[in-house]
Formats: C-alpha cells, structure tokens, sequence
C-alpha cells in the first residue's frame, strides 16, 4: 500500500484547481504518490512528506473526506506488479518545484481540464468522485 495526496486549491474566482505531475517512469499525469511508508509513519503523514519532495507544496489542510483508493495492475520487467494507492484530498499552498528526474512537470489545472489531462482512466475516476464534495 502506498500513499499520496489529491493537492487542491481554490482561486480568487472560486475555481477548485487540482495539481497534476508528469511522472518520469511511464511519462504518466497523476497526483503525487510514495513509493514506500516508512514503519513508524502514519498513512497522512507518508502522503504529505511524498508531497512536499515531489512538489515542495505544504500541506494545509486535508479535506474531511474519504481516502480515496486506486488499483492497478502492470508489468515491470515482464513481472506483473500489483499496486494499490490510498489518496487524501487536500488543500494544499505554495507553487510547485519539481526535480526534472522522477517528477518532469507541475500544472496547475481547473478540475474539468485536469479530468482529460490524466492518463488512466482509474485515475480519472478517482477524481471525477471527489468533483461532488467540492461543490
């Protein structure tokens, strides 16, 4: 199981805009996302650190939703890799810096665009059921 975060915000207009990454392994839009949790970290907590390195974002606040959950199944190798990631929406600040390595870019989207942006279809849904709290 790993964690992420589903990064937020809200502008001026009271547009709800979410973060997107590229991801360099696969060249896939998603949300930031570990890898690993570390034994002594809570879930949040593994989310929140993963966001600050891929983004060096600070967390504000997580929203009072469900965690939403993503599975997926794909081949590393020839290996079949079975992952399932565990997201918490949050309000999120600053502007994102990414390393160019393992995160090849940051944008900011209004969630309608952010929708035909993403890559996979799980990941779509996954975002597409938050849409309705944010209203």
């Amino acid at each position: 199981m790993t964690y992420g975060v589903v990064p937020l915000r809200r502008t001026a207009a009271g547009v709800w805009e979410v973060l997107l990454l590229l991801h360099s392994k696969g060249s896939y839009w998603g949300f930031p996302k570990g890898h690993s949790i570390s034994p002594e970290e809570e879930p949040r907590e593994a989310a929140a650190r993963e966001l600050f390195e891929e983004t060096a974002l600070t967390l504000e606040r997580f929203l009072d939703f469900e965690p939403l959950c993503e599975e997926y199944a794909f081949s590393r190798d020839k290996v079949p890799v079975e992952k399932s990631v565990v997201f918490f929406p949050a309000i999120v600040e600053g502007e994102p810096v990414v390393d160019g390595k393992e995160i090849l870019k940051a944008r900011w989207l209004p969630i309608d665009q952010a929708v035909g942006k993403l890559t996979f279809d799980g990941t779509r849904a996954l975002l597409l059921s938050l849409v309705p709290h944010l209203l």
